[in-house]
Parts: structure tokens; sequence; C-alpha cells
């Protein structure tokens, strides 16, 4: 259950300006652009805010704000936006393994040299 006096999250205010945000267009395409705002702010969140956005999101309490307009959104696109908050972790550890694998190759390669010789002189 989301508390009032435990703060916002860090993103509220864009999360809030992107949930009610009207979309331009042709309805189906701006709630398509709409939810992938939605999904790429809530990406940027750590695993811990996004477990307790998470838990906030799928209990709205009547004085949530965000809450409500989430809870707006169709069943299927809160569906998906849940599941991007719950695979926080996954995502975290996934590009935590991509960059150790990527400083591992870095730290093993070996330069390529090129050595330069004159042409070879034609004999007479």
């Amino acid at each position: 259950m989301w508390d009032e006096s435990r703060g916002a999250i860090a993103l509220e205010t864009e999360l809030m300006t992107a949930l009610v945000d009207t979309p331009a267009g042709a309805s189906y395409d701006g709630q398509a652009r709409k939810e992938l705002a939605i999904d790429t702010l809530f990406r940027r969140l750590g695993i811990a805010e996004s477990r307790a956005l998470a838990a906030r999101l799928e209990s709205p309490q009547p004085t949530d704000a965000l809450a409500q307009a989430f809870a707006a959104l169709s069943a299927q696109r809160r569906g998906r936006l849940l599941a991007t908050l719950r695979n926080a972790r996954r995502r975290e550890i996934a590009a935590s393994d991509a960059a150790r694998r990527a400083a591992r190759v870095a730290s093993t390669a070996r330069p390529t040299v090129f050595v330069l010789r004159p042409p070879a002189r034609a004999k007479p």
C-alpha cells in the first residue's frame, strides 16, 4: 500500500505528465506512443523504486493521483507497463553482465600491429 508520507518517486512529475497527456494523432497510434513514453520512464527507475511503484499502481488509493491516472489506461497497457516495472532487476543484471563481458573482452584483446615494409624491387 502506498504511503503518502514516504514521498514521491524520482520521476513522479514526468510520469504524471505522460499519463495525463492527451496523445496526438490516431487513437491507437497515440496511445501506443503514450505507452512507449511511460515505459521509457519506467526503465529509468532503479529496482527499489520500480518495486515500490508497482505495488503502488497495483493497489491504487483514492488520494494517489498517479495511481488513478495509471488505472485509466487499458488493462492490456497496464499489464505490459507493470511487467516493465517487475523486470527491473532482470534488466539491471543483464546490463551489468553486458558491461562485464565488454570489459573482459577489452582487457584480453591484443592490439593488431601492422608492419609496413617497402615494396620489393624487381630483379634485373
